[in-house]
């Protein structure tokens, strides 16, 4: 990623290991990025089939024996120098698919990244708010936990309002304060043991009016069999 952001900034040359690789590496400014590339500079560089070359592209991705990868390196040099290619030039070709083989992206798939990429962060930097509740409201996702996801929107000036007897829903909403800014609202799903059957009693309380105080909501009607965890 970094040579391909730096030749594109113009702070580094585009370069390219062998001049056979230019028709498969000129989009990317000499290096390699996407899967479709491995499998065309094996094609290119060493004379493999498309199918070999995606066999070796998948083999180079797997955990190998230093003997394994002996071997395929010397497979690839092989087929290189028949092509004309010096064994240094091979072995540099080689040694830089065995690395990428490891973490690239089809173009397909990188693409369709990008895309998502750019909408969250065009949402993230434009309407703020919205975007930090939606993306708590969908909680648990598997990657960030709700505090890093909250500790990031208050680093980016979102400001966060706690639960509300009388103001908070069932999950995070968005609210005005002062007819100013948005800000979000906690809802009661992050409370602990306060499960959607004691929100549903609260909420059909509220509606009768706001609450004054904790002896006007232990008596409201509905209420009375909500009890606090021993």
């Amino acid at each position: 990623m970094h040579p391909y952001l730096r030749r594109r900034a113009g702070l580094e040359p585009v370069r390219y290991l062998h001049p056979s690789l230019e028709a498969v590496l000129a989009e990317t400014l000499g290096v390699l990025l996407f899967q479709e590339q491995a499998i065309r500079v094996a094609v290119a560089a060493a004379g493999f089939t498309p199918g070999e070359a995606d066999l070796l592209r998948r083999a180079l991705s797997r955990a190998r024996s230093q003997e394994a990868m002996e071997g395929l390196r010397a497979r690839f040099v092989r087929g290189a120098e028949e092509r004309g290619i010096a064994p240094a030039t091979a072995t540099a070709i080689f040694t830089q698919l065995a690395g990428f083989a490891g973490y690239g992206f089809c173009k397909s798939h990188a693409a369709s990244f990008a895309l998502i990429a750019y909408q969250t962060l065009w949402l993230k930097r434009y309407h703020a708010p919205a975007f930090y509740c939606a993306l708590l409201n969908q909680q648990p996702m598997g990657f960030y936990p709700a505090e890093v996801i909250l500790g990031d929107a208050r680093r980016h000036g979102v400001e966060t309002l706690p639960p509300d007897i009388n103001h908070s829903d069932w999950r995070y909403a968005l609210v005005r304060v002062d007819n100013r800014h948005w800000a979000l609202r906690t809802g009661f799903r992050t409370i602990a043991d306060c499960g959607e059957h004691a929100w549903a009693r609260l909420a059909a309380a509220r509606e009768a009016g706001s609450f004054a105080d904790l002896e006007d909501l232990a008596a409201a009607p509905g209420c009375r069999a909500i009890r606090s965890p021993a």
